[in-house]
C-alpha cells in the first residue's frame, strides 16, 4: 500500500469536510508533478501537502 493510499484511508476517518481538504491538497500536489506523495521520502512534498491542507 502506497503512502498516498494510507493517507486517504486514515483521512476517511475524519469529518467529511476535513477529508475533502486533504484530498484536494493531495490532488494539487500531484498535479504540480511532485515526485511522490511519500511523506518519509520527500520533505518538500510533505511541506507542500501540509500547506495546501491548511489552505483548503
Amino acid at each position: 500500500m502506497s503512502s498516498a493510499e494510507i493517507i486517504l484511508r486514515e483521512a476517511e476517518k475524519l469529518p467529511w469536510d476535513e477529508w475533502q481538504c486533504i484530498v484536494k491538497a493531495m490532488e494539487f500536489v500531484h498535479r504540480k508533478k511532485a515526485d511522490k506523495l511519500t511523506l518519509d521520502d520527500s520533505e518538500k512534498t510533505h511541506e507542500e501537502l501540509m500547506f495546501h491542507v491548511e489552505h483548503y
